[in-house]
């Protein structure tokens, strides 16, 4: 990763960990837009849904796409926006006075400024996916993923039920570790918990057999030969010994 790319995703983590918000001000007024929590996105879904964005449009151009839904549904908009600007905790979120108070702070705005509250939480404000990338927890993801694929192959018994739901897929393995209920549908940002839950350390026990016919790409003693830096690896681990080849 270079430094600039390395320093965008320290930025981006940054924000997440300590859950900042993006400010902006209308007229006189003051307002945050604050990081999507567990319990916002779900009263966010209906409000998404009326906006009716246009996904073609918008990956073409979405600074035209947010200036047409804020020129043409203004109002269902403002009352998105409204939802974003709630600090995270369950009293202010349903807190309907200050939500309506701040929805009509939020009209007074011209369609540009609405356009762009809208860019920015449709595309700035959530970096998760991003974030899971750039820090290998995809990768390693999918290399845990590849152990357990193998460990079925070779006939483990363990069997596992459950997490057809939010509930135990999302919600009850961060109770598991500790979170509140409150924690996470109220207070911790979707993305800090999801990253949190994606990165939790997971042990995978191998047998010794196991281990020699597992792959060393994940973290076995196979070589595989269409592994080029398996093979390269192997090369340095002979050549420490003595042990020369003719490229």
């Amino acid at each position: 990763m270079d430094e600039k790319k390395k320093d965008a995703t320290e930025n981006s983590l940054a924000d997440v960990i300590t859950g900042k918000p993006h400010e902006f001000a209308i007229g006189e007024h003051s307002l945050k837009l604050y990081p999507v929590t567990l319990a916002k996105l779900f009263l966010l879904k209906p409000y998404l849904e009326e906006l009716g964005i246009d996904s073609s449009l918008a990956k073409k151009n979405i600074c035209m796409e947010a200036l047409r839904i804020a020129t043409k549904k203004k109002d269902a908009c403002c009352a998105f926006l409204s939802i974003h600007t709630s600090p995270n905790s369950y009293s202010e979120l349903f807190d309907l006075q200050k939500r309506a108070a701040r929805r009509k702070i939020i009209s007074l705005a011209d369609r540009e400024m609405l356009a762009s509250m809208l860019i920015y939480v449709l595309t700035c404000s959530d970096k998760t996916q991003q974030l899971m990338e750039d820090l290998g927890i995809n990768e390693e993801r999918r290399r845990m993923e590849r152990v357990m694929a193998f460990k079925r192959e070779k006939g483990e018994n363990t069997m596992v039920f459950g997490g057809k739901s939010i509930f135990g897929s999302f919600i009850g393995q961060l109770k598991e570790m500790n979170y509140s209920v409150s924690e996470i549908l109220y207070e911790c940002p979707y993305s800090f918990l999801s990253l949190a839950l994606a990165d939790k350390i997971t042990s995978v026990y191998l047998t010794d057999e196991e281990r020699e016919s597992l792959p060393m790409a994940d973290g076995g003693k196979m070589v595989d030969a269409n592994d080029p830096q398996a093979i390269m690896k192997l090369k340095n681990i002979l050549s420490g010994r003595g042990v020369k080849f003719n490229d």
